[in-house]
């Protein structure tokens, strides 16, 4: 079934954005205190990460319930419908879940779980150039939207892989300014769209409440990971071109197309069976997986 993610398109536009900006100002703190300005921007983003984490625990509304309003967020009403278009969707709105260790880490088993947080892992390895933040905000809203129009979510992961690695080889072996330039705008429009692509290709894709948990917390901790490795690949002792961290880039590029061209045509043979009732998909009858 397809399910409409276009808020990660739309938050991850606003927070790229945003965080460009943060980094700019942080920048210019450079020498204050004896700190370079790459640390100010650690520091006071994760001062800031944790003060809003905390405002954001009192502040969060519940799951929609129709037993537990919160802020007057949603009417009765609004609520009943929320989880009517949840349970239509995937069945899994209204169930009481107690924790459990052994369900919460059963997904661990599911091999598409890892493939999507090592999609993850790859994407956030990538975001370390100083991108053309409003071009890759407008790249990904366009492809939020068509994604939901045509309920696709892996053929647009390959482009984004497929132009980066384009936009990579631009940038390594291309010695005009404005060339390279150009293979910025490819890098960071690709890898920028890529990271609510994956995200909205894993949440449409799994279902149940322990399950989504389980994933949240796999997805981002690879996430993280990749964060760390990306930050390594480009080293200062491999100026002006830094060929090894475009080589890293362009492989985990083409990791991305090959795990997409591995989970695609599986979930398009469990699709087909489950339209002949011969499989359920994710424990529930009539759920299709989102290509």
């Amino acid at each position: 079934m397809h399910k409409r993610y276009s808020a990660f398109y739309l938050i991850s536009v606003t927070g790229t954005a945003f965080s460009g900006i943060l980094a700019f100002g942080f920048i210019q703190m450079g020498g204050l205190a004896g700190f370079t300005p790459w640390r100010w921007i650690f520091i006071m983003e994760g001062l800031l990460t944790c003060l809003i984490a905390c405002i954001g625990f009192g502040l969060l509304i519940n799951f929609p319930d129709e037993n537990r309003l919160s802020w007057k967020f949603l009417s009765k009403e609004e609520t009943a419908f929320v989880v009517a278009r949840i349970s239509r969707d995937r069945d899994d709105a209204s169930q009481e879940v107690r924790f459990n260790l052994k369900e919460y880490v059963k997904p661990a088993l599911d091999a598409k779980v890892w493939g999507f947080g090592l999609l993850f892992f790859i994407e956030a390895s990538e975001l370390l150039t100083t991108p053309p933040y409003v071009f890759a905000g407008i790249f990904m809203l366009i492809q939020g939207w068509l994604g939901d129009k045509y309920r696709m979510r892996a053929p647009f992961i390959i482009w984004n892989s497929i132009q980066a690695i384009i936009g990579l080889a631009i940038l390594g072996w291309v010695t005009v300014p404005g060339v390279q330039y150009f293979g910025v705008f490819l890098v960071t429009s690709g890898s920028n769209a890529n990271i609510p692509a994956v995200l909205t290709y894993q949440a449409n894709n799994i279902r149940g409440q322990l399950k989504r948990t389980f994933c949240s917390a796999s997805i981002i901790t690879m996430g993280g990971i990749g964060g760390v490795a990306g930050s390594l690949v480009f080293r200062s002792q491999d100026a002006p071109k830094y060929l090894p961290g475009v080589y890293a880039c362009i492989a985990a590029n083409i990791v991305s197309v090959v795990v997409i061209g591995i989970m695609t045509p599986y979930f398009a043979v469990c699709n087909r069976r489950a339209s002949k009732g011969s499989m359920v998909i994710e424990e529930l009858v009539g759920f299709k997986y989102t290509l």
